[in-house]
Protein backbone atom coordinates (compact mmCIF):
# COMPACT_ATOMS: atom_id res chain seq x y z
CA UNK A 1 0.00 0.00 0.00
CA UNK A 2 1.10 3.24 -1.37
CA UNK A 3 0.59 6.27 0.99
CA UNK A 4 0.46 9.68 -0.24
CA UNK A 5 2.66 12.07 2.09
CA UNK A 6 0.58 15.03 3.21
CA UNK A 7 0.89 16.45 6.85
CA UNK A 8 -2.70 16.11 6.91
CA UNK A 9 -2.86 12.56 5.92
CA UNK A 10 -3.24 11.04 9.79
CA UNK A 11 -6.03 13.94 10.10
CA UNK A 12 -8.15 13.46 6.92
CA UNK A 13 -8.13 9.43 6.18
CA UNK A 14 -9.56 10.47 2.60
CA UNK A 15 -5.89 11.34 1.58
CA UNK A 16 -4.39 7.99 1.58
CA UNK A 17 -3.38 6.72 -1.75
CA UNK A 18 -6.87 4.57 -2.11
CA UNK A 19 -9.39 7.74 -1.70
CA UNK A 20 -6.48 10.45 -2.89
CA UNK A 21 -8.50 10.62 -6.22
CA UNK A 22 -11.58 11.31 -4.61
CA UNK A 23 -10.49 13.57 -2.13
CA UNK A 24 -8.74 15.73 -4.42
CA UNK A 25 -11.95 15.53 -7.00
CA UNK A 26 -14.05 16.77 -4.24
CA UNK A 27 -11.36 19.65 -3.17
CA UNK A 28 -11.29 20.46 -6.97
CA UNK A 29 -15.61 20.72 -7.14
CA UNK A 30 -15.29 23.12 -3.88
CA UNK A 31 -12.98 25.22 -5.64
CA UNK A 32 -14.54 24.99 -8.63
CA UNK A 33 -17.79 26.17 -6.79
CA UNK A 34 -16.47 28.86 -5.23
CA UNK A 35 -14.87 29.96 -8.70
CA UNK A 36 -18.02 29.77 -9.84
CA UNK A 37 -19.41 31.87 -6.94
CA UNK A 38 -17.37 34.68 -7.16
CA UNK A 39 -17.86 35.20 -10.46
CA UNK A 40 -21.45 35.52 -9.83
CA UNK A 41 -21.21 37.65 -7.06
CA UNK A 42 -18.96 40.13 -9.58
CA UNK A 43 -21.78 40.14 -11.86
CA UNK A 44 -24.13 40.75 -10.04
CA UNK A 45 -22.23 43.63 -8.51
CA UNK A 46 -21.22 45.02 -11.84
CA UNK A 47 -25.00 44.94 -12.70
CA UNK A 48 -25.92 46.67 -9.34
CA UNK A 49 -23.16 49.46 -10.17
CA UNK A 50 -24.45 49.76 -13.78
CA UNK A 51 -28.04 50.24 -12.52
CA UNK A 52 -27.11 52.58 -10.05
CA UNK A 53 -25.14 54.56 -12.79
CA UNK A 54 -28.11 54.38 -14.97
CA UNK A 55 -30.47 56.14 -11.78
CA UNK A 56 -28.24 58.58 -10.81
CA UNK A 57 -27.91 59.49 -14.61
CA UNK A 58 -31.92 59.54 -14.72
CA UNK A 59 -31.96 61.30 -11.59
CA UNK A 60 -29.80 64.34 -12.98
CA UNK A 61 -31.37 64.84 -16.23
CA UNK A 62 -34.82 65.05 -14.48
CA UNK A 63 -33.00 67.72 -12.11
CA UNK A 64 -31.64 69.72 -15.30
CA UNK A 65 -35.49 69.77 -17.31
CA UNK A 66 -37.38 70.67 -13.99
CA UNK A 67 -34.24 73.67 -13.84
CA UNK A 68 -35.01 74.75 -17.14
CA UNK A 69 -38.23 74.49 -16.73
CA UNK A 70 -38.13 76.79 -13.97
CA UNK A 71 -35.81 78.92 -15.36
CA UNK A 72 -37.93 79.66 -18.65
CA UNK A 73 -41.30 80.41 -16.13
CA UNK A 74 -39.30 82.76 -13.84
CA UNK A 75 -37.51 84.15 -16.92
CA UNK A 76 -41.40 84.29 -18.70
CA UNK A 77 -42.85 86.10 -15.18
CA UNK A 78 -39.96 88.71 -15.21
CA UNK A 79 -40.23 89.79 -18.37
CA UNK A 80 -44.27 90.36 -18.03
CA UNK A 81 -44.91 87.33 -20.82
CA UNK A 82 -46.60 85.08 -18.00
Amino acid sequence: MVLVYSRFATTFPLLRSGAAGEAGAAVSACFQQRGQRAERAAAEAAAHRRDAVDGVTELVAALAGHRRAMWMREEARLSGGD
